[in-house]
């Protein structure tokens, strides 16, 4: 049975999270930041439809496929039911320490190429203003997790555990590893901008963190992680290239 609470909380607060983005994509069409004048336009109305359409669809994929298999939101589930989270805090600082080393690597890694092939955040960083990293990362960190995770990941886990079973029916290790792997590989191409290099390997690696995060410490954890991430990432590179 769909938790109908669990459900729109999580759809409420990708919405909430979301709106900010409108304005940091008005920031930078307007710094010229972007490819096309007329690009930021088109992606202020995708950011909101996507929060108001796509994500809430995930999420209802991801109650209704992802229960089965583990693929949680605990924290959410707990406030939804009215009692206190179980390991609050080990989930969160799980998520938050890899998140925070996953940023660091690709902080190093811009360093190192001396901003050459570094994420955009080191482009126009002093045209636009620092608090559009923050806003950018909790966008992302919750709506990207429920999308990529919650609602792509499951689905994959689905398909691995009905084609790969394990010998008690169950869904496989295998095939949760493919699904993490699967939805990894997705969040790393939509994100690529410098075809196969250092800092491609770093969302690869990050985005296959986040998942198995969900997997073993559920939703919020992953969003921790995804946060924590752009942040270090977005920042480190304002401050050192």
């Amino acid at each position: 049975m769909m938790n109908w609470r669990v459900f729109f909380g999580l759809s409420g607060v990708a919405l909430v999270t979301a709106l900010p983005l409108i304005p940091v994509v008005v920031i930078l069409g307007e710094a010229g930041l972007t490819a096309d004048p007329r690009g930021w336009r088109l992606t202020a109305f995708a950011v909101l439809a996507g929060a108001l359409l796509v994500y809430p669809a995930a999420v209802f994929c991801g109650l209704r496929i992802g229960g089965k298999l583990g693929l949680t939101a605990p924290l959410t589930e707990a406030w939804a039911a009215g009692r206190a989270p179980e390991d609050l805090t080990q989930r969160l600082a799980t998520g938050l320490a890899l998140g925070g080393g996953f940023g660091l690597a690709g902080v190093l890694i811009a360093l190192n190429l001396g901003g050459a092939a570094g994420p955009a955040e080191a482009a126009g960083a002093d045209i636009i203003p620092l608090w559009t990293g923050a806003a950018q990362a909790v966008s992302a960190g919750v709506g990207e997790e429920i999308l990529f995770r919650f609602g792509l990941m499951s689905l994959i886990a689905w398909f691995a555990w009905k084609v790969l079973p394990d010998r008690r029916g169950g869904p496989s290790v295998f095939g949760m590893w493919f699904a993490v792997g699967g939805a990894g590989l997705a969040f790393a191409s939509v994100h690529g901008g410098e075809g196969l290099g250092a800092m491609q390997a770093v969302r690869l690696l990050a985005g296959t963190g986040f998942g198995w995060l969900l997997w073993k410490h559920g939703l919020e954890a992953a969003m921790a992680g995804h946060i924590i991430y752009d942040m270090v990432l977005f920042y480190g590179i304002v401050l050192v290239l």
